[in-house]
């Protein structure tokens, strides 16, 4: 029995100092979650098994899943909970390697279809185009301004109102003012003493006054709300003459 002694003794010493080879993730894990189902992938360093965990809590990791041994590893789990968070570990067959957590999604809505069956593509489709035409350019500021040397004036005073970078910006929005209130309607005024027009608008609370031939006479937002009311003039309704260019 002797002989057999250091035979067993050298074996012992092989098993005892052969180092335990770790095994370590090189890639991942990463987690693909829908509302009720995930999957996670990872790569190892080494061969060895695929198993993995899930549950609502690192203490209570229930549902469970194992895949192929090999380098790279996936496991999918299925009936999970929309919209909620889900904690989960990663293993080989015997190892817990790391743990984290991922949230599976929202439920999504799905959209009745339109009615008479047609899809939205199609109907889009089906309404007539409307064209847009181009946004008429402002002439100079004296041809719009009715008297040009009163312009700086009116700049100076009344051009914070409307944000105006310059005198001949000033201008072109009170030319543009008079072209919206052709368009929209807005609320007017014509002074047949002299042939004032005076317009009003009560949502940005503008108000101007212009000519007879159209050029500016004053643009600005007035302090008082009835100022336009207490105005001289008769009401009347200002239209784009067919004929007339922009």
């Amino acid at each position: 029995m002797k002989w057999l002694i250091p035979g067993v003794l050298a074996w012992m010493w092989v098993v005892t100092l052969s180092p335990l080879c770790a095994v370590e993730v090189v890639e991942g894990p990463v987690v693909t979650a829908t509302d009720t189902s995930a999957s996670i992938t990872w790569k190892t360093d080494v061969v060895c098994g695929t198993r993995a965990s899930v549950g609502l809590s690192l203490e209570s990791l229930i549902q469970k899943a194992e895949g192929p041994v090999g380098l790279e590893h996936e496991v999918t789990f299925s009936n999970l909970k929309p919209g909620t968070t889900y904690h989960y570990s990663i293993a080989t067959a015997k190892v817990r390697l790391k743990t984290g957590t991922f949230s599976t999604k929202e439920p999504g809505v799905a959209r009745p279809p339109p009615a008479g069956g047609k899809s939205q593509a199609t109907t889009e489709a089906a309404k007539p185009k409307v064209e847009t035409k181009a946004k008429p350019m402002a002439p100079p500021a004296r041809k719009t301004w009715g008297n040009h040397r009163t312009l700086q004036d009116h700049y100076d005073r009344h051009g914070p109102d409307f944000g105006s970078a310059s005198p001949e910006d000033y201008a072109r929005q009170a030319w543009e003012f008079l072209q919206r209130a052709m368009d929209e309607g807005l609320p007017a005024k014509l002074d047949d003493a002299d042939g004032t027009i005076r317009v009003w608008d009560p949502k940005s609370k503008a108000f101007a006054a212009y000519n007879r031939d159209g050029t500016t006479k004053t643009y600005f937002k007035p302090g008082s709300p009835d100022y336009f009311t207490r105005q001289p003039g008769r009401k009347i309704t200002l239209k784009r003459p067919v004929s007339s260019p922009r």
